[in-house]
């Protein structure tokens, strides 16, 4: 999979630009198994670097110039690196513009670049951050600009915010660059720390229903939910000193949360102070190995997620419903953003087949869409991509 992408990205590269690429990076798209909606409130989440790649070909060049070809949209755009960087009504080079912002100052020459993927846009997989964080990666290297991991994960997650307009948390980018294979991250998103969790499945897969389904709600959405969340924990911190971040809110306190302000409030800081402790729960779980616990976890986050933050879509919850009357199926909840993209599960082995046969068959019955089954496995984070001898 990751050689296919590797050299259709590195030959158009040969073919455009008439030279090989110095260097051909392989960033991924991620997972996260709990903790949604949580790395932007104080809590704890568990993502994972998976198989599915945004893939960046690269070379320096003499000129003050990022040249840089969008192979699957058949799109190009020439930046100036001496004239100001700002926004542009293309969305995908403003991931672009975003990185090249921050590190201009270090950046001896220009740049040329293809890059491709094969990881599904506005599936809930990040192929965002993959994108920024590929490309702040292949700079670093390329130049040896000396920049940590933490800062790179940063700087792309500070690109989604003033160059894309998506005020996200950083859970995407960290588990794209510190991502390592056959693990989950447990990521303190208050200390940028994080450990790393081996999950025990046996007869048991993770798989993925994508719904196909991008609304456009998701940036606005997205935003107006963190925005509601932090109101509120701005108004606790403000009637009880005891409280610091989203961990230290109790039930006494959301009640008293319910009594002053909305219903949507509350809600919303309901199901972060909920989503907390269940990412504890289940890392307990797992330690354990009891993975109907773990399947029950993930139930009930799905639930909170479309029923106190108000996220999901019709698409996604009837999903969970189908997934739902499977026993095979031991939990199953929306990822990601919201407002569609996938469905991630815990399934038997032998019932994936049967499965999404009949769920996908039953989802297009009812919406007249043609969701996809995506079976993957847990990679390496972004890293140097070297052909296979």
């Amino acid at each position: 999979m990751s050689q296919k992408i590797a050299n259709i990205t590195t030959q158009h590269f040969e073919n455009v630009f008439k030279a090989k690429a110095e260097l051909v990076v392989l960033s991924p798209g991620r997972i996260n198994f709990i903790g949604e909606h949580i790395d932007y409130n104080d809590g704890f989440v568990m993502p994972a670097a998976i198989d599915k790649y945004v893939c960046l070909a690269v070379k320096k060049t003499n000129k003050q110039t990022a040249s840089i070809i969008a192979l699957d949209i058949k799109d190009k755009v020439e930046i100036d690196l001496n004239a100001p960087l700002v926004s542009t009504n293309k969305i995908w080079v403003n991931y672009f513009v975003g990185i090249l912002s921050q590190m201009k100052k270090k950046l001896p020459k220009g740049v040329q670049v293809v890059f491709s993927s094969n990881l599904p846009i506005g599936a809930g997989l990040s192929s965002s951050a993959a994108l920024t964080c590929g490309f702040a990666f292949a700079l670093n290297q390329l130049f040896d600009l000396k920049y940590t991991t933490l800062q790179l994960a940063k700087m792309a997650q500070k690109t989604e915010h003033k160059f894309v307009g998506v005020k996200c948390g950083i859970m995407d980018q960290y588990a794209n660059l510190f991502g390592k294979e056959n693990y989950f991250l447990l990521l303190d998103c208050l200390s940028f720390e994080h450990k790393e969790v081996s999950i025990e499945l046996n007869n048991y897969q993770v798989l993925l229903i994508d719904s196909q389904v991008k609304h456009s709600l998701l940036a606005s959405g997205y935003n107006d939910r963190k925005a509601l969340a932090q109101k509120g924990k701005t108004f606790l911190m403000e009637n009880f000193e005891e409280i610091k971040t989203f961990r230290d809110v109790t039930k006494k306190h959301l009640d008293f949360l319910k009594k002053s302000q909305s219903k949507d409030m509350y809600d919303s800081c309901k199901f972060v102070v909920e989503e907390i402790d269940r990412v504890q729960k289940t890392v307990k779980a797992l330690s354990k190995n009891e993975l109907e616990k773990v399947g029950k976890y993930l139930y009930q986050t799905h639930q909170g997620l479309s029923k106190l933050y108000h996220v999901s879509c019709d698409e996604l919850d009837f999903l969970v419903a189908q997934a739902k009357q499977y026993p095979a199926v031991l939990g199953a909840r929306m990822m990601g953003g919201g407002f569609g993209g996938c469905m991630i599960m815990i399934i038997e082995k032998t019932a994936v087949k049967s499965f999404t046969e009949n769920v996908l068959k039953s989802y297009k019955e009812k919406f007249g869409i043609k969701g996809k089954a995506i079976q993957l496995k847990i990679a390496q984070g972004t890293h140097i991509y070297t052909p296979k001898k």
